[in-house]
């Protein structure tokens, strides 16, 4: 070796990011633990969407047709409590509150159960939005 790179010292310069940078190296083990945290809640509400609400919503819109064929045929008591084999609005609103076709069940509910036994012009307002809705479903 020669003596020229024998005698250099390497000087090595501290990398200095102000006080942003020492206060995530000073924390960066509760920095890592909050941002994990935050993860997984998005990952727990995906999958609460994905895999309890979606199969809810479905099962709540196939029980829900049968009581909106009563409401078109103005049955009005079977459209409300149900028939037989399938729930009225007032089982689905009870069973489904979560879901958007449980929240369509309750806005029909809400409008039947005043005129349940007279047909009024706010039933028939009414019908034209709940067939809307139920085909964005």
């Amino acid at each position: 070796m020669s003596k020229t790179q024998a005698n250099t010292k390497v000087v090595v310069q501290e990398k200095n990011f102000g006080q942003t940078g020492k206060f995530v190296r000073e924390n960066q083990k509760s920095l890592i633990f909050i941002v994990g945290a935050i993860v997984v809640m998005i990952v727990a509400y995906i999958a609460y969407q994905k895999f309890y609400i979606a199969p809810r919503e479905i099962t709540a819109a196939n029980q829900m047709h049968v009581a909106q064929d009563f409401w078109e045929k103005k049955d009005w008591d079977k459209a409300i409590k149900g028939d037989a084999g399938y729930p009225g609005f007032e089982k689905i609103v009870s069973d489904y509150s979560n879901t958007k076709a449980g929240n369509l069940a309750y806005r029909a509910h809400a409008h039947l159960a005043p005129v349940s036994g007279r047909g009024d012009v706010s039933v028939r307002k009414s019908t034209k939005s709940l067939r809307t809705v139920s085909i964005c479903l």
